[in-house]
């Protein structure tokens, strides 16, 4: 009955994209950085789940984008009796020990760029795709009588795999040419489970294109 936060899948395609992203800062030419930026983003995600995200970005001629990324969120189970415990594991764990329902998976967007102001260090990363998601729920219920020591239910743990609709209208601001932050309004929609909330992180890599100087 245990629901890891990070599943090993979802770690391992972390693990990769993180590797793939420094490979490609290195080998993109000085001559290349006005018109390609790749860099990586990593948020905080906070809505009807909580959880992480985390995505490979290129920009072409700072008006295009594509991202490879990844999600991991989890949350309480959406149905759970009002008189559930976990009995004195609850206590002893602050409530940390379930039942959690997961949302982990994969996706690929592209997007436009937008430039809010003159100065060019705050844009509009508008971005729509789809992604390959795996939810895990919490349903089964059946009561118990266990007593005070352990859980008063015994449930089960229930796995799909969906396609969905990913939304992401995300505001970057490069401090510079290599780290920024990020705000993250996000929407993953499909026909099981909807995630919506905002993310907050940073971004770091080739994230703002160098002047060219004018003789």
């Amino acid at each position: 009955m245990t629901n890891p936060y990070f599943s090993l899948k979802t770690s391992k395609v972390f693990f990769i994209a993180s590797l793939f992203t420094f490979f490609s800062i290195g080998v993109v030419s000085a001559q290349e950085v006005e018109k390609h930026l790749v860099y990586y983003s990593n948020e905080v995600n906070i809505g009807n789940y909580i959880g992480f995200s985390g995505d490979i970005n290129y920009i072409y001629n700072e008006k295009y984008s594509a991202k490879l990324g990844v999600i991991s969120n989890i949350r309480r189970s959406k149905n759970e009796p009002s008189d559930y415990s976990a009995g004195w594991g609850e206590l002893l764990t602050f409530g940390l020990i379930g039942p959690f329902e997961t949302m982990a998976g994969v996706n690929l967007q592209v997007g436009k760029i937008y430039y809010l102001n003159s100065r060019r260090n705050t844009r509009l990363n508008a971005s729509i795709g789809i992604g390959y998601t795996t939810l895990e729920v919490v349903e089964n219920w059946q009561k118990t009588t266990s007593g005070s020591l352990g859980a008063n239910y015994t449930y089960e743990l229930v796995k799909s795999d969906v396609a969905s609709l990913i939304i992401n209208p995300k505001f970057e601001f490069p401090l510079g040419r290599i780290f920024g932050f990020t705000i993250s309004p996000t929407a993953v929609i499909n026909t099981e489970s909807n995630y919506y909330g905002v993310g907050l992180g940073y971004m770091i890599g080739i994230i703002r294109s160098k002047p060219i100087r004018k003789y």
